[in-house]
């Protein structure tokens, strides 16, 4: 449908800086199918690109919970070992 068209159309603005339309590309598809897990972690990047950690978090974990161990979001474990085991005392 109209909703995968807009995740590839944020798949291509991304690489061209288009931030925010790529967020709202995304968002915009997640409302009418929000069990795209691969959505969700690139959804994440771009939060995670504007220092919005929190936000970026929820998405992966939202991604990383419709579909564990999905490759896309290897990434995201290897990152959060990464800090893990760089800063154990905020865990």
């Amino acid at each position: 449908g109209d909703h995968i068209l807009k995740i590839f159309r944020a798949g291509m603005v991304l690489p061209l800086g288009q931030l925010v339309e790529a967020r709202d590309l995304y968002v915009e598809a997640l409302m009418v199918n929000p069990a795209i897990a691969g959505a969700w972690k690139d959804l994440g990047d771009i939060y995670h690109s504007n220092y919005e950690t929190d936000m970026a978090w929820l998405c992966w974990d939202v991604g990383r919970k419709l579909s564990p161990g999905h490759e896309m979001l290897k990434s995201v474990t290897k990152l959060e070992q990464l800090v893990r085991s760089n800063y154990p005392g905020f865990f």
